[in-house]
C-alpha cells in the first residue's frame, strides 16, 4: 500500500491461483516467493502464467540469483528480487517487471 498499489496476499498456492484468476486483468505484477516450502514454486509459476499470461513475475528469494535462475530454467521469471529487500528495492523490481510487460 505504501507504494500506491493494492496488494493481494495468498497463504498457499491454491489461494494464489484463485487470486490471480480473479484479478488477472488488474494485476501490474506478481511477486512470487521462491522459498514456499512444500509448494513447487516452478509449477506454481507455470500455472500463474497460464492464468495471467501478460502479467510480469518478480521472483523473490534468500538464495542466490544463480541458483534461482537454475531452478526456474524451464519457467523463466521476469525479475529477481533478493531477500531481504528494502521498500526501494521492491519498488524498483516492480517497475522493472512492469517495464517488461
Amino acid at each position: 500500500k505504501g507504494l500506491g498499489r493494492t496488494a493481494y496476499v495468498a497463504k498457499d498456492h491454491h489461494e494464489a491461483l484463485a487470486v490471480v484468476r480473479r484479478r488477472a486483468e488488474s494485476l501490474g505484477a506478481i511477486v512470487l516467493d521462491a522459498d514456499l516450502g512444500a509448494t513447487d514454486s516452478v509449477r506454481l509459476l507455470s500455472s500463474l502464467r497460464t492464468s495471467a499470461p501478460g502479467v510480469p513475475v518478480v521472483v523473490s528469494s534468500g538464495s542466490s540469483e544463480e541458483s534461482i535462475r537454475e531452478l526456474f530454467r524451464v519457467e523463466p521469471y521476469d525479475v529477481f528480487l533478493a531477500k531481504p529487500y528494502t521498500r526501494a528495492e521492491l519498488k524498483a523490481a516492480l517497475a522493472a517487471a512492469e517495464g517488461k510487460a
